[in-house]
């Protein structure tokens, strides 16, 4: 699976490490500690999972705190009802 975490078109990475915790709806995910510092002043935040070419997934990532040198977030997530 790959995850894209994004503002529109205005900002996106692509995060060396990810983890969700699909009960609680939380996560984290790793990215370099200069996209980091740009990614904390765009909120709200998505990242898409895609699944294949054709499959995939939005979450609205509210981010709750970060660790800076070592380039992580720390967040909360919604995901929207997709339909079948």
């Amino acid at each position: 699976m790959t995850h894209i975490i994004h503002k529109g078109l205005d900002f996106f990475v692509k995060p060396r490490k990810i983890s969700l915790n699909l009960n609680m709806k939380i996560g984290s995910a790793k990215v370099h500690p200069e996209d980091l510092k740009i990614l904390m002043k765009k909120v709200p935040v998505f990242m898409m999972s895609y699944y294949d070419s054709k499959a995939f997934m939005e979450r609205e990532l509210e981010i709750s705190s970060a660790d800076f040198p070592n380039g992580t977030i720390f967040f909360s997530y919604y995901e929207p009802f997709q339909p079948n």
